[in-house]
């Protein structure tokens, strides 16, 4: 999910790190005490690095321009086919 041909991708890893940290958080909460202390420096690490992307335009362009390409990708398909 990090990488598109061994390159990392901005618009396939924002979202990767968002489901990691909704899964850490849940397997913190199913976890207890034990591990609680060991996945909080996980989660706290990756929510710092979420929070720097926040503040660079170019990953919510990059994001955008994924988009509007699947988006062209999709018309051009449908138009193809075209509506029955």
């Amino acid at each position: 999910m990090l990488s598109a041909d061994k390159c990392p991708t901005i618009c396939g890893s924002l979202p990767a790190y968002e489901g990691l940290l909704k899964e850490l958080r849940k397997y913190q909460r199913e976890q207890g005490i034990e591990l609680f202390d060991i996945l909080e420096d996980g989660i706290e690490k990756l929510e710092e690095y979420k929070q720097e992307t926040d503040n660079v335009p170019a990953y919510t362009l990059s994001i955008c321009e994924y988009l509007l390409l699947l988006i062209i990708l999709f018309a051009k398909i449908w138009f193809s086919i075209g509506p029955k």
